[in-house]
């Protein structure tokens, strides 16, 4: 015995489309509400209080550099220059940004390669 006949395959097809179409509808109408509900945050995200002190200490680390790179202290200048290497770093990471020669290019950016132009025949040398 078929398992489909004319009349149960369009029955099923109805059904699969009303399935498919109500989750459609019930993503849309969940999007509309959460783009409708304003978000309140009671507790700031931690990650962005690092952020700020770490960006506040970096800019005190600078301001020390600069005084000890006029007086010439080299000791000092190196200390200071490796706590401001390291807090660079966390800021970065604390800031999503990639560090220096850590991002990888896009499947696009990857892909593309521009035309070679053409070497010109012997016939057309002057």
């Amino acid at each position: 015995m078929a398992r489909f006949t004319p009349a149960n395959a369009r029955e099923m097809s109805a059904r699969g489309n009303a399935a498919r179409w109500s989750r459609y509808r019930m993503a849309k109408e969940a999007a509309g509400r959460l783009a409708a509900t304003p978000v309140t945050i009671s507790e700031p995200d931690y990650a962005a209080l690092r952020l700020m002190r770490v960006r506040a200490t970096l800019d005190i680390l600078d301001a020390r550099l600069a005084r000890l790179l006029e007086s010439g202290d080299a000791a000092g200048v190196d200390q200071l220059a490796r706590a401001a290497r390291a807090l660079s770093e966390q800021e970065c990471w604390l800031s999503g940004r990639p560090r220096p020669g850590v991002r990888k290019a896009t499947a696009a950016e990857s892909r593309y390669r521009p035309p070679i132009e053409p070497l010109p025949s012997l016939a057309t040398l002057p």
